[in-house]
This record gives structure tokens, C-alpha cells and sequence, in this order.
């Protein structure tokens, strides 16, 4: 085959007849990668996810989207969405839960932000070091984003139990 064109209708014709073929689908993602058809490239992985059985590589071909999505195409809604789907599959995934929470507060999500911070604090997979920071920054968005005082405190309390001296939650 000697041009593009005609190797991606070969893949797409390869496809229709056995739609998880992943030499197809690989061979697809190139040419499209290839032509800068990046919406083309997306819809080619999203096959491939939706023909792959392990999650683990599910998983990885959803994170490729959601780099691709923020950084080619810069669709930030579209990539908040693949960013969430993956955390639906990695919840304690800190990578994901991080880009999730600068999603969600870019978008002044702040209920379901809320909601994120306090389930990652609050889990015992977290860090320390982690838990302290999510449980102060909730503390910080229920006060500021929320006029939430009662979540506030029990976030700045939560905070103070893992760093005790840590002056600027005491304040």
C-alpha cells in the first residue's frame, strides 16, 4: 500500500470484520498519530479499550488518552473525564486522584472535589504526608469554597492529628 490513506482504509476495512484486531488497531493509531489526526488517533484507542479485556492495559490505554486529550487536542472536559474513568479504575492511583483534584477544582467543582479529598484523605492507602496535605486543602475549601464550617473543622482536626505542630493549620 503506498499511501496513508490507503493503509488506514485497509485498517478500517480489517476492523470491520474483526474489530479487536489489535495489529489493526496499533497500525491505525500510527497512521493517525502520523497524519496529526489526533480526534481520529482517540476514537482509534477508545476501540482498542473497548476490545481489551485486562484492566491493567485498560487502564494504560485510558491514560494515554487523557494525556492526548489534555495535551494534544486540548479538550481539558474531555480529558477530566477519561482522568475520572481512570480513577474509577486506579482509585488509589495518587497520580490520578492529583490530576482528578486540579479537574475538579479548575472547574470549581467544589462538592465533588470535596467528596474526592476527604474519601483520599481518609484512606488508609494514602501517605501520611498525603493525608495531611488532602486534609488541609478540604479544610481550606470547605472554609473558603464551601462556607462549610463544621466540615472545615473536622478537616483542620483531621490535619492536626497527623502534624501536630504544623502552625498554619493551628491558625
Amino acid at each position: 500500500l503506498g499511501s496513508v490513506d490507503q493503509a488506514i482504509w485497509a485498517c478500517e476495512r480489517i476492523l470491520e470484520i474483526e474489530p479487536g484486531d489489535r495489529e489493526s488497531l496499533h497500525r491505525l493509531q500510527t497512521l493517525r498519530r502520523e497524519q496529526g489526526a489526533i480526534t481520529e488517533l482517540l476514537t482509534a484507542l477508545d476501540a482498542e479499550f473497548n476490545h481489551t479485556p485486562d484492566d491493567v492495559e485498560r487502564a494504560g490505554i485510558l491514560r494515554r488518552m487523557a494525556h492526548i486529550a489534555e495535551g494534544e487536542l486540548g479538550d481539558q472536559e474531555y480529558a477530566a473525564g477519561l482522568w475520572s474513568a481512570l480513577l474509577d479504575m486506579t482509585p488509589d492511583n495518587l497520580d490520578v486522584v492529583d490530576r482528578v483534584i486540579d479537574n475538579l477544582s479548575r472547574a470549581n467543582r467544589n462538592d465533588e472535589l470535596a467528596n474526592l479529598l476527604e474519601r483520599v484523605a481518609s484512606s488508609s492507602h494514602t501517605p501520611e504526608l498525603r493525608r495531611f496535605d488532602y486534609w488541609s486543602r478540604l479544610g481550606r475549601l470547605a472554609q473558603e469554597g464551601l462556607d462549610d464550617p463544621d466540615l472545615a473543622r473536622k478537616a483542620f482536626e483531621a490535619a492536626l492529628k497527623l502534624r501536630p505542630d504544623h502552625r498554619p493549620t493551628l491558625q
